[in-house]
């Protein structure tokens, strides 16, 4: 399988980046809140892709495709409230089964996530601190087949109500104190749960109905225990990486950019006369800012051999190619 990465909306679409690899794309997919991913069987359909970005997206996103489809809506034979009961006593491994199985169970009809007695299942996976269950459903309304699953066939919509899923999924608020999964992970002192909702460039610290954001409540509805207390405050130091720069045709040397944020991303734009492509040829982090300076200074003395220092979780694919952005 192949993967195409795009950024804005409509006719501004633009191809930011193809690969080889889902985890590549799905790691820049998480720099830009506006990207989609396109997914191709061969790599001479991502090829006519990459050739032809806007006549692809004429094709996959007529109106007439959303009308094939017959939605699935209904809850399987399991009552709202067993599912509600199963996620509340922790029998997660029968919930994680069931949705990989019942995509209903997370997708309102609505194209939003599903409540159980005012929150939803990340929320209540959250609080309980099952980390598993919530990489497994964020997971899976991030991948576009999941979501087609439910839609009952692949639309041209599904990849933008993927990507909404999964800004809703970490951002939507509790119908009674405005919380959102952040601030039930960090009040009941849930610190693996606040490593992986954090690692979402999508998830925000919104206030809650008190005014109080997912930092000011560390712990409040938690034994309090100073490993877990300090280790969830750190989650909220801001991150940053560190990036290996190529351009087209060899027009400059491999350099190395100065440590950057998500929201601070890198300017890859073309460059030179003739408009010459840079792409991000690896990249580490997240680290701490004094992490990211020193890793940047090591590479900036030999960007040629910067991409050979980069540890393999941390990196981007070999096989990637970034456009114009």
């Amino acid at each position: 399988m192949y993967y195409g990465v795009t950024k804005g909306t409509g006719s501004n679409q633009v191809l930011i980046a193809s690969f080889g690899r889902m985890d590549s794309a799905l790691f820049i997919m998480k720099l830009w809140k506006d990207a989609r991913m396109f997914i191709f069987p061969t790599e001479a359909a991502k090829t006519r892709f990459e050739n032809d970005l806007q006549s692809h997206m004429l094709t996959c996103e007529g109106p007439q495709s959303v009308s094939r489809v017959q939605r699935g809506v209904k809850l399987p034979f399991e009552s709202r409230e067993d599912i509600k009961r199963f996620l509340y006593t922790g029998d997660f491994d029968t919930i994680g089964a069931m949705i990989d199985k019942h995509p209903v169970l997370l997708i309102s009809q609505m194209n939003t996530p599903r409540r159980y007695g005012g929150l939803n299942a990340l929320q209540i996976a959250a609080m309980k601190g099952s980390v598993e269950l919530c990489r497994k459903i964020l997971t899976n309304v991030e991948n576009p087949s999941y979501v087609a699953k439910f839609e009952g066939g692949m639309t041209g919509m599904t990849y933008e109500i993927s990507a909404k899923l999964v800004d809703l999924y970490l951002n939507m608020p509790d119908r009674r104190w405005y919380e959102t999964a952040l601030h039930y992970a960090v009040r009941y002192g849930q610190l693996d749960v606040v490593k992986l909702l954090v690692s979402y460039p999508q998830c925000e610290q919104k206030r809650n109905i008190n005014g109080l954001y997912p930092s000011d409540i560390i712990c409040h509805n938690a034994k309090r225990d100073e490993t877990i207390l300090n280790g969830i405050s750190a989650m909220f130091i801001e991150r940053f990486f560190v990036a290996l720069i190529l351009t087209e045709g060899d027009f400059r040397e491999p350099y190395v950019v100065k440590p950057f944020t998500y929201k601070n991303l890198p300017d890859i734009s073309p460059v030179g006369k003739f408009k010459y492509t840079r792409h991000i040829a690896a990249a580490v982090g997240p680290m701490t800012k004094r992490g990211a300076e020193a890793f940047y200074n090591r590479w900036r003395k030999n960007p040629s051999v910067a991409w050979m220092s980069a540890q393999p979780e941390a990196c981007l694919s070999k096989n990637v190619k970034f456009s114009s952005v």
